[in-house]
């Protein structure tokens, strides 16, 4: 006699309470359109070992890969950007120094002609001005050079934090 294999699904008659051994419960750790469900996904089914039970669609998820591997360049980009403008800062403050000393020489020289009266005192003050307003000028970029290692600090954290999402993507 031949025995054709068939599907069975297994039933059960009883009575009382009835309680699965085990339960599973499924959590995403993506966001998406789901797209594909498999046709057994239902309360109560039995389904084989390592088949598909969901396909989230990967458009969503594809896009937020490409726009952290985007960050991560583009704080690449701006560390190299801030070592180059920490660079010019410092040779711009040492061409405002040398423009300070040589104002100052001037001033010096002022001085003297107004103590001897040969200038007013308006031309002397308005030498002293440009010293105040060069003296400013020095300030402001030594100011800013003082904040590009702090800009370069907080870019690097942002960068390992993108690495990091990148990661976690993955």
């Amino acid at each position: 006699m031949n025995i054709k294999p068939m599907e069975v699904v297994p039933r059960v008659l009883g009575y009382g309470t009835a309680e699965p051994i085990r339960t599973w419960k499924a959590t995403a750790q993506v966001s998406g359109k789901i797209i594909y469900t498999h046709r057994q996904l239902q309360k109560g089914s039995m389904i084989k070992k390592g088949a598909e039970l969901l396909k989230i669609d990967p458009t969503e998820y594809r896009i937020n890969f490409t726009k952290i591997k985007a960050n991560i360049q583009n704080f690449q980009v701006q560390i190299k950007q801030k070592s180059v403008e920490k660079k010019n800062y410092i040779k711009l403050l040492n061409l405002q120094k040398t423009e300070l000393k040589i104002k100052q020489k001037e001033v010096n020289r002022q001085k003297t002609l107004y103590a001897n009266k040969v200038i007013s005192k308006t031309v002397y003050e308005t030498h002293l001005q440009g010293i105040i307003s060069q003296e400013v000028q020095v300030q402001n970029i030594q100011n800013s050079l003082n904040l590009v290692p702090i800009q370069i600090e907080l870019l690097k954290i942002q960068l390992e934090q993108a690495k990091s999402d990148l990661e976690s993507a993955k």
